[in-house]
């Protein structure tokens, strides 16, 4: 397995490059769909899957989901209802009701 040792100036410099790589890693979003296609191509028999960073129970869930196309129209819809909408990533909340 190659290794790549990285030198940094100072202690410093090598925190904040390991707090960047945390950081990135808390704002990455998978594409489930190419990374479904990437471990069913892998060769799971001669891998420890646990090597992947997913447990057995993520692995199943994700290798059973399936795409959904939406469809090419909508049904029409009330939009006199008064709704309340909340992110369920980000927190930010909404309404549906007209100004």
């Amino acid at each position: 397995m190659p290794v790549v040792i990285q030198e940094f100036e100072s202690e410093s410099e090598e925190h904040a490059h390991m707090l960047a790589d945390n950081r990135l890693s808390e704002l990455a979003e998978m594409n489930n769909t190419s990374l479904k296609e990437l471990l069913s191509d892998m060769d799971t028999g001669e891998l420890d899957m646990d090597l992947t960073g997913f447990d057995t129970m993520a692995l199943e869930n994700l290798m059973t989901q399936f795409h959904v196309e939406p469809p090419d129209e909508f049904e029409s819809f009330d939009e006199t209802i008064t709704t309340n909408f909340k992110c369920p990533k980000c927190g930010f909340s909404w309404s549906g009701e007209k100004s």
